[in-house]
């Protein structure tokens, strides 16, 4: 396979090709935006002056034309005219967005060569997919804070695919918890893009049962098992939150190189522990000594939820796998072959937050078959996602897509539901549980009693609790299961 790609950021869209896109952009239509208003996000957002400015009227007094040029801080972009204000200014509008959208794609071209890395070939699959996704200017421009994504590689056909990508970093809040699975309480873009990479796996599932195309094959156990010839490839545009981005300042200076082997790498103690999501903010905590269960009671009563860090369910997938409970009763876990990094990036840092931290422990204490400490290869890309607007963005609305539904979904993290109605989203543990119960008809168990009845995957889970508890003095948090019992 040429690792040449180029792509759409070589094109220069005309303008009448962009007023078609900008009419049919899901970024848009979802939100029901004009022009008018994405230029005032994007303005706000990036700190920029915006003006509308009349520069002319003629033609008789009961059929005025007025030209209207816009001003974004000292620059000016071309007038437009129209019979009414209104209408000028929005023809001003679709120019400027124009012209920023040029911009933006010429300064974001994701183009690999010969020598480009692995990691690089995933990271630029992704982000040209992203950017391709945003038809126009809504996401383009006003950008996201993370983007995350899975890339499926098929080593015969020596192509790689994206599964599904995701945006967000927000999570919900206590008072809007779902007891029938209604709700997306994590709207970080890592757990986004599972959950879109989970319902690629069940279309997989049904296409063998189906004997079409499939990426599984049968095992002696019954159990369906990936094809040797595929692997898996995760990729998030930043750092995951909790121990992956706890650095030192001296820490963040130093240039780590991917290495054969990885490596436990502390310096400092609090590195390694669990750590859970802070309510409606950013940044993350460390949990308590034992793992408990957070009552729904407590929740009611006014204590904060807690979600535990992306970087410790990233840790479980390398414990447990991809697929999570449900899927164990069908499929062998599935692990992921490589993780990309944008930044920041600290190779030994990485490594022990995302597969490391209990390696002794797993040592001593062995998983039972075909559960494993998985330990895939984690690199760097040079391929940046305009980091200096999404560190900055007031953007909160997280974005999915997978290749099974094949169209964007945004959702409202406030909420955990679909926009723009307030509908429920195709990620929630019910739309999930939908699917399994569509491959096991006949199963009267509620959602929770399913997982619990996957008894290995359990077992390891709670192995892993309990290295956490003995090597770093942290407990894994999890939800009540009355939030879990609905059928």
């Amino acid at each position: 396979m040429s690792n040449i790609i180029i792509d759409k950021t070589d094109e220069i869209q005309s303008y009448e090709d962009f007023l078609e896109d900008f009419k049919v952009d899901p970024s848009v239509t979802i939100l029901s935006k004009n022009c008018l208003t994405l230029l005032n996000e994007y303005a706000q957002l990036n700190g920029h002056v915006l003006l509308f400015q009349v520069i002319s009227q003629s033609g008789q007094s009961h059929q005025p034309i007025f030209a209207i040029a816009v001003l974004l801080d000292d620059r000016q972009f071309p007038a437009a005219s129209a019979s009414t204000k209104r209408e000028a200014s929005i023809q001003a509008g679709y120019k400027v967005l124009y012209q920023l959208c040029l911009d933006a794609r010429q300064t974001q071209r994701f183009i690999t060569d010969t020598n480009c890395t692995l990691f690089d070939r995933i990271a630029s699959k992704i982000l040209s997919t992203y950017r391709d996704l945003c038809l126009s200017v809504q996401l383009e421009l006003i950008g996201c804070k993370v983007l995350a994504g899975f890339v499926l590689e098929e080593i015969d056909k020596q192509t790689l695919t994206v599964i599904c990508l995701a945006t967000g970093n927000k999570s919900v809040g206590g008072s809007v918890l779902s007891s029938q699975g209604l709700v997306v309480h994590d709207n970080h873009a890592e757990q986004l893009a599972r959950r879109g990479f989970i319902r690629y796996l069940y279309q997989q599932i049904d296409y063998f049962q189906k004997k079409q195309e499939s990426i599984f094959e049968k095992t002696t156990d019954d159990k369906l098992i990936l094809k040797s010839t595929i692997r898996i490839h995760f990729y998030t545009s930043f750092a995951p939150c909790g121990d992956s981005a706890l650095f030192t300042p001296r820490d963040k200076i130093v240039e780590a190189t991917v290495k054969d082997e990885h490596e436990l790498y502390r310096t400092a103690r609090v590195q390694g522990q669990l750590r859970s999501k802070i309510e409606n903010g950013e940044g993350t905590i460390p949990t308590e000594i034992k793992s408990s269960i957070l009552s729904l009671d407590a929740i009611t009563n006014g204590k904060h939820i807690r979600h535990m860090s992306c970087s410790d369910k990233i840790f479980r997938w390398n414990v447990l796998g991809i697929q999570g409970a449900l899927l164990s009763h069908i499929i062998q876990p599935i692990y992921l072959n490589s993780i990309t990094i944008g930044f920041p990036f600290h190779y030994g840092h990485l490594c022990r937050a995302l597969c490391c931290r209990l390696q002794d422990y797993f040592h001593s204490n062995p998983l039972p078959e075909p559960y494993r400490l998985n330990h895939p290869l984690i690199g760097h890309t040079k391929f940046k996602w305009k980091e200096e607007i999404n560190r900055n963005t007031n953007s909160d609305d997280s974005l999915n897509w997978n290749i099974a539904d094949n169209n964007i979904e945004l959702i409202e993290p406030s909420t955990g539901k679909r926009k723009p109605n307030n509908e429920i989203s195709r990620l929630c543990k019910s739309e999930i549980f939908q699917l399994y119960k569509n491959l096991n008809t006949t199963d009267r168990k509620s959602y929770y009693q399913m997982k619990q009845t996957s008894s290995i995957y359990q077992q390891c889970k709670y192995q892993m609790f309990r290295g956490f508890e003995l090597y770093y003095s942290t407990g894994w948090i999890s939800k009540d299961p009355s939030l879990s019992m609905f059928l």
